[in-house]
């Protein structure tokens, strides 16, 4: 049983389903600050008797609105985050195991080389051919490449467990694919999106800042009846509305008399000027008209910056992906070169240490195609983090 990179991308992280469960809770609270209301329920006992108060408001914070939508943004793009890194570090465990076990392969071979390098050298030792230098020589060599074989077992141990960690069983397949690139806009890439928000978010709360530390004039409508109160506001600080229900009967005993107090019904209007008289309102106006100047000479940064990152990231994608097919064209040429070398041997025309040479090169090269694909895979992560994208791959 083998894996290969598409059983890597359908990896995901234990982390995703709270994620999607953030997003939506992040969109309920959108949609409730959008409707700005919110209520109240209230039960006292008391000697008097019981109170039942039940209140219900409606408002409007256009900074905490802007807030949430950008919470909300936020949390859809970490679900892509979360996707795309799934399949960046899967990915990534296909190579270094497939990586692994080239590395493996070749020690191996190179093992066995050196042990019958080792026996040729006693053989001629025996025959006075060579000195017992030579001879220690080899079995130093020998040694060697015993070691290299016990590292790159256990190295290839590592990349099994880390392979296990994302649910890929078996041998990685030796094989790669291709992922789409896209072009992408300005106005499309996270990074600028974050500048934008963060000039809206300023600007909200310039504006807020703005109407709380400036002269109000407004209306407010008051309607009582019973132990009912409606209260409605609108003013140059934006509208908002309060309903409250307040049921306790006020009994007032006396010497043969009952009495039971009613509110009298009926509408009051008012109208109000609001002169705040906060000596730090002209530095909460200052500091916020700074904070907005900050957000947007930064847009303007990021503006600038980000088609310069987003070409570099491009031309490194495009870079790994050419030297990607070079490893690729060098693995057919040594599968080629080494069929050669087998059917040489199988002939008597080269011994059977050039054919363990021949494997060995093999295998090392085998792993330089590995890892040019690693290279591959990492610069293609970093693209498409940049431009916030996710992994397609070409048919």
């Amino acid at each position: 049983m083998a894996f290969g990179p598409q059983d890597a991308l359908s990896y995901k992280s234990p982390e995703y389903a709270a994620a999607l469960a953030k997003l939506s809770a992040q969109r309920v609270q959108v949609r409730a600050l959008d409707l700005g209301l919110s209520g109240t329920a209230t039960a006292n006992r008391r000697d008097t008797g019981d109170e039942y108060i039940m209140g219900f408001s409606w408002s409007r914070s256009p900074v905490a609105i802007t807030q949430a939508k950008q919470a909300e943004e936020l949390a859809k793009r970490e679900l892509v985050r979360l996707a795309r890194e799934s399949g960046r570090v899967a990915m990534l465990a296909h190579a270094d195991l497939w990586e692994a076990q080239m590395v493996r392969k070749a020690a191996e071979t190179r093992a066995q080389s050196a042990e019958m390098r080792r026996q040729e050298a006693e053989r001629k030792q025996g025959l006075g051919a060579i000195s017992a230098l030579d001879v220690e020589s080899a079995r130093l060599d020998q040694a060697e490449a015993q070691l290299e074989q016990r590292r790159a077992q256990e190295l290839l141990t590592s990349a099994l467990n880390e392979a296990t960690r994302y649910g890929l069983q078996g041998d990685a397949d030796q094989t790669t694919a291709r992922f789409k690139v896209a072009e992408a806009k300005l106005e499309d890439l996270p990074a600028y999106h974050d500048a934008k928000w963060d000039v809206s978010v300023a600007g909200a709360q310039q504006k807020e800042a703005r109407r709380n530390n400036a002269p109000a004039f407004g209306i407010n409508a008051l309607y009582q009846r019973m132990e009912t109160t409606i209260q409605a506001n609108a003013s140059t600080r934006g509208p908002n509305m309060d309903v409250t229900t307040h049921y306790q009967p006020i009994n007032l005993t006396l010497p043969g008399l009952y009495t039971q107090f009613v509110p009298k019904p009926g509408w009051q209007i008012l109208f109000q000027v609001d002169l705040p008289l906060n000596p730090a309102g002209r530095a909460e106006r200052r500091v916020a008209a700074a904070n907005l100047s900050l957000a947007k000479t930064r847009l303007q940064e990021r503006g600038r910056d980000l088609p310069i990152e987003v070409a570099k990231a491009q031309t490194e994608l495009l870079s790994a992906q050419e030297r990607l097919q070079l490893a690729r064209e060098r693995h057919e040429l040594d599968l080629r070169r080494t069929a050669i070398v087998h059917a040489q041997a199988e002939a008597g025309a080269v011994s059977k240490l050039a054919v363990l040479d021949a494997e060995a090169t093999q295998a090392d090269n085998n792993a330089t195609y590995a890892r040019a694909w690693k290279n591959y895979i990492t610069a293609a992560a970093a693209y498409l983090e940049l431009v916030g994208g996710t992994w397609e791959v070409e048919p």
